[in-house]
């Protein structure tokens, strides 16, 4: 199985969305040996933040997509036209995890939701909430 994320809030570090993202990729990625990923990160002025995720190193089950394009032209596109599925984008995928403001089309399974219990070391545990087919 292919798994899509959208990774561009790590765009804007040590904020609360880009730790959770930033932890919750890293323990997906340590713990699932399986499922293949595919990486989305779009921001027209801000580098992807590779220094930041060793754990992608030499990782062949992980692709990075990068575009640089601002926030707003995917907001409008994808929230307001409801053009352009991300697989147009980054492939095909069968699962696509993304933020709740920014939604693209896609004809996978989508998990917009996500609830974590926090421990001292960050997240201990996750749950999350999936709609097929954008529901």
């Amino acid at each position: 199985m292919t798994i899509g994320i959208d990774v561009s809030q790590l765009a804007y570090p040590q904020t609360g969305v880009a730790n959770y993202l930033h932890n919750f990729v890293q323990k997906l990625l340590e713990t699932d040996k399986k499922n293949d990923y595919t990486l989305f990160y779009s921001s027209l002025r801000k580098e992807f933040p590779a220094s930041d995720l060793q754990f992608l190193n030499n990782n062949p089950r992980v692709k990075v997509k990068k575009l640089k394009l601002p926030p707003t032209l995917l907001d409008l596109l994808w929230n307001k036209l409801h053009v352009l599925p991300i697989e147009r984008l980054i492939g095909p995928v069968d699962v696509f995890i993304s933020s709740d403001w920014t939604q693209p089309p896609t004809k996978a399974n989508r998990c917009s939701k996500a609830k974590a219990k926090m421990g001292k070391k960050g997240v201990r545990q996750g749950v999350l909430h999936f709609g097929v087919n954008g529901s």
